[in-house]
């Protein structure tokens, strides 16, 4: 035997099973060779995954058969701090997919945030075609993120609800005031008005096609007061802020 073939034979006899000595030094050579490339496969996919780096998923995450998948919307008139609470979320939390922001999308893509809106539309139509987990940020102005919870849920995904509130349109619309001021986008006042006077209705016809739902208040950063389950508003902790009584009252 060579001696290149005898080192090998004595370096790697006691490691692999007695049935791979049996066949020949080129068929060893394969079988290694087989097993580095899956390995290396293996962990190329793990850090290219949503767990390895934090990125959006190309496809759900996997227990067992059950692909987990959530919608995350996170609610609430303008000026609330919906951005900022999904900053919070991105930093502690690994399951909220694909993030869907049309201020950030209206920045990138120097786009109006009408048009920054219907591109968000069109992702949110894609991560479900696909199967991706994905958050929304939204003022609940109209019934297509309803629209969209019904849809998710029958394509069995989990949808979860965070809603940011505050107590007075004014303190909304000072709120944006600082924000403009600071560079950000700015909105017609009027619109507020009516996404605020509006707020409860819209809610109300969202929660039931939701799995989970989280109630903040933002007078003084944020505060989880309540829970929906069950069709029923819980309180958490003494503090309730007034227009958590209000919403209480309006269910």
């Amino acid at each position: 035997m060579p001696p290149a073939a005898n080192f090998f034979e004595k370096k790697f006899d006691k490691k692999l099973p007695k049935h791979f000595i049996k066949i020949g030094l080129l068929r060893k050579y394969q079988i290694i060779s087989i097993y580095i490339q899956r390995v290396i496969k293996f962990w190329s996919r793990f850090f290219k995954s949503e767990r390895g780096l934090g990125r959006s998923p190309k496809n759900p995450r996997k227990i067992g058969n059950y692909k987990m998948k959530y919608y995350t919307i996170i609610a609430g008139v303008n000026g609330t701090g919906k951005s900022s609470l999904t900053g919070s979320f991105k930093a502690r939390m690994s399951d909220l997919g694909f993030v869907i922001d049309v201020d950030k999308i209206a920045a990138v893509s120097r786009l109006s945030l009408v048009g920054a809106g219907r591109v968000a539309v069109k992702r949110i139509s894609e991560c479900l075609e696909k199967g991706i987990s994905f958050t929304q940020e939204t003022t609940l102005s109209g019934n297509k993120t309803v629209n969209t919870a019904k849809s998710a849920r029958e394509r069995g995904y989990k949808v979860r609800l965070c809603y940011v509130g505050l107590n007075s349109l004014d303190e909304s619309l000072k709120r944006i005031r600082n924000r403009v001021e600071k560079g950000g986008h700015d909105i017609d006042s009027g619109t507020v008005g009516r996404r605020y006077a509006n707020r409860f209705v819209m809610l109300k016809k969202l929660l039931p096609f939701c799995d989970d739902v989280e109630l903040y208040d933002n007078e003084n950063g944020f505060v989880l007061v309540a829970q929906y389950r069950n069709g029923e508003l819980l309180t958490v902790g003494d503090y309730q802020p007034d227009w958590l009584v209000r919403l209480r009252d309006f269910l």
